[in-house]
């Protein structure tokens, strides 16, 4: 095991570098995207990953699937997510997922992929609805 551990860490600057996906349009808080797009970048190896932005357009255009190492969704508010991204673009999402793709959602990038959202019932900022990522069958 030690071996191939060695041989990877030898080979990865040759292989070319699989680029983390971090949503950046509407619903995207600007203090969340800013950490999580520093969060990632310290925490991967630069030499296998290159963390991008990426907008509703491009994920609608589905070519960053083909190469992805992930998409990311960040806090901030998930029906400006489904706004931009509409029907189409979460459709997009879900077949990269469904593929074998990684999804990582923290706060409204988690909400984005429930079943449903509870958030706030009854008070000054509740978002109450049905939800079309789907990957946790629940509500969160």
């Amino acid at each position: 095991m030690k071996f191939l551990h060695r041989l990877y860490k030898i080979m990865s600057p040759i292989v070319s570098k699989k680029p983390v996906y971090v949503y950046n349009g509407e619903g995207c808080g600007e203090t969340s995207l800013s950490m999580l797009m520093e969060s990632l970048t310290s925490c991967l190896d630069s030499r296998v990953h290159d963390v991008q932005m990426i907008s509703a357009e491009s994920i609608i255009k589905g070519s960053w699937a083909k190469d992805a190492a992930a998409i990311c969704f960040g806090g901030g508010y998930d029906l400006g997510f489904m706004r931009a991204l509409g029907k189409l673009g979460t459709k997009k999402i879900q077949d990269y997922v469904h593929q074998g793709g990684s999804y990582l959602g923290i706060c409204a990038g988690a909400y984005f992929a429930c079943d449903a959202i509870a958030f706030d019932k009854g008070g000054p900022m509740e978002v109450v609805g049905e939800r079309h990522l789907k990957f946790f069958h629940g509500r969160y």
